[in-house]
């Protein structure tokens, strides 16, 4: 749980820096229109797609994925990076270019929490803080 905790507020605060310092430094915007979209769901389903989407990508991206390519290729290391790139590019469809540093930078975090530790439960903790932060407050 602590270490979850921890990761979750790295990527906050790593994300708080892309959005206000890096994306005005690049003339970068990001989607607002998906975030309010998000937003405008009831509350108790943005819980629901908050829990799925920690759930799932930590279950597929660093359980599944990172263990079985490491099985075929004998590369943990080539494995995370095939695995954070999966992760990265996941999330262009809806949330667009500029978004990739954000899901980015989450997926260096949670990668490195996975090969550090392989301790699923934080790394679901992770995302799970994280997101609800960016859509369930304010």
């Amino acid at each position: 749980m602590l270490f979850g905790a921890l990761g979750a507020l790295l990527m906050v605060g790593g994300m708080a820096l892309i959005y206000l310092v890096l994306f005005p430094a690049l003339g970068l915007s990001p989607n607002e229109p998906g975030t309010a979209v998000i937003k405008a769901l009831p509350f108790w389903f943005r819980v629901l797609i908050i829990v799925h989407a920690a759930v799932f990508d930590e279950i597929y991206f660093r359980g599944f994925m990172i263990e079985r390519l490491t099985e075929i290729d004998r590369s943990r290391w080539g494995a995370a990076a095939i695995s954070l790139a999966a992760f990265t590019f996941a999330h262009l469809g809806y949330w667009g270019w500029a978004h990739l540093m954000i899901a980015g930078f989450g997926g260096i975090v949670l990668t490195g929490m996975c090969l550090w530790r392989r301790d699923l439960a934080a790394n679901t903790i992770a995302p799970l803080l994280t997101d609800a932060v960016g859509f369930l407050l304010g």
